[in-house]
């Protein structure tokens, strides 16, 4: 996903940007080359927070401990590029993070949202419905129309995260109430070369 989302962000120089929900900095560390103004990482995460600070010694970023669904430590319209990737099914109520989005995105700025797709929860609902077993991926998982708290149970990492249900009725909905202007919406599928480069996803459609 980084590479595309690099792409879609098109032009950084001279941007003001946050990453909500950082992680490990990760995806900041692949801007570093970037002529952009500043960058902050956020995320609730110590452990996470420390490594970035670490691991990226770029005076432009700054890596600051935040629970996203608090009120965020900026300005209104401070921010020209916001970014989330795999944060919001971590969040139950994603309306106080969308609203706090839209007070320190300026008003031409973008917000880029990636998150997992709402029907993929529902593939291993349907696998235990119909086969009667547990499947290894989110724990008590539900229906479609079902607001439910899961547990994701990370491949690589081999860790487990919080995982609520979010239709694409809320997820849209909450957006636009929001004064979030929906402007591209992508689904992202497997390729051959993302499959030669990780075989994980070999099944995956």
């Amino acid at each position: 996903i980084y590479p595309l989302l690099i792409k879609s962000f098109g032009s950084l120089q001279d941007k003001t940007i946050l990453d909500l929900g950082c992680g490990n900095g990760s995806l900041i560390f692949k801007l570093l080359n970037k002529k952009f103004n500043r960058i902050y990482g956020i995320d609730i995460s110590d452990k996470f927070i420390d490594f970035g600070k670490r691991n990226i010694k770029d005076k432009r970023v700054k890596f600051i401990k935040q629970d996203i669904r608090k009120r965020l430590p900026f300005n209104n319209n401070y921010f020209d590029v916001i970014y989330s990737v795999f944060v919001f099914n971590e969040v139950y109520n994603i309306k106080k993070t969308c609203n706090e989005i839209s007070r320190v995105l300026k008003k031409e700025g973008k917000f880029f949202l990636l998150t997992i797709h709402p029907f993929y929860p529902i593939k291993f609902y349907l696998y235990e419905k119909f086969t009667g077993k547990k499947n290894n991926k989110i724990n008590n998982v539900k229906g479609y129309f079902d607001k439910f708290k899961g547990e994701y149970n990370l491949t690589i990492a081999k860790d487990k995260l919080p995982f609520y249900h979010h239709t694409v009725d809320e997820l849209l909905n909450t957006l636009i109430k929001n004064k979030l202007k929906i402007k591209e919406i992508k689904e992202l599928s497997t390729n051959k070369e993302l499959i030669s480069n990780y075989q994980r996803y070999l099944e995956e459609k």
